[in-house]
């Protein structure tokens, strides 16, 4: 039986995955939404990670009604558009603004439906604010692009109340930073990796 898509159930297999090949503690980086699994995991099980990496990650959500609303709306437009219609409206937002447009041939096979159901389980509006929690963690590399205005501003107020932990702006980027200037990304990974 597939099991729905949660933060939990995601954590949950990653558990199992961990556990199966018997590693105990670990690394963990996360772009995205994949960022929101690697704090929700470390919330739960903080002393399994020795550090987190996270790309254009959001921290905390300043106005879930908002946050909500848009979702409601972003799932409206893939019941009623078709997916490259959907994917064009997507990509045309100001975070994603220095992307080539071939990236929507990138997307064009992925499932509309677990696209969906990622919105209504997983989206910001849901999320908790990390922030407070993450004054525990010991070790941490936070990257946000030079472009991506709205993580610009969270991410540099978060520098000053997270002073323990590194913040990097990748030049030239907006929200994709893997796409945009992965090279800039892996040496910064590196050097931080390094250090540890």
């Amino acid at each position: 039986m597939i099991q729905p898509l949660t933060f939990f159930s995601i954590i949950k297999e990653i558990q199992t995955t961990l556990h199966h090949l018997s590693i105990p503690s670990f690394h963990m980086i996360g772009y995205s939404m994949g960022g929101r699994i690697a704090l929700e995991y470390f919330n739960l099980h903080e002393t399994d990670c020795q550090s987190l990496i996270l790309l254009s990650t959001r921290l905390e959500v300043a106005n879930r009604q908002q946050r909500a609303a848009q979702t409601h709306h972003w799932i409206q437009i893939l019941r009623n558009y078709t997916f490259k219609d959907f994917l064009l409206k997507w990509y045309a937002q100001a975070l994603f603004s220095t992307l080539s447009p071939s990236i929507i041939n990138k997307r064009i096979h992925n499932d509309p439906n677990i696209l969906i159901e990622y919105l209504q389980n997983l989206c910001p509006s849901k999320q908790k604010s990390w922030v407070n929690r993450l004054q525990r963690l010991k070790k941490g590399l936070f990257f946000f692009g030079e472009k991506d205005t709205g993580y610009h501003l969270m991410y540099n107020e978060h520098r000053k109340r997270l002073d323990h932990l590194h913040f990097v702006e990748i030049d030239g980027a907006s929200h994709a930073l893997l796409e945009e200037n992965h090279q800039q990304v892996a040496i910064e990974i590196n050097h931080f990796m390094e250090t540890l």
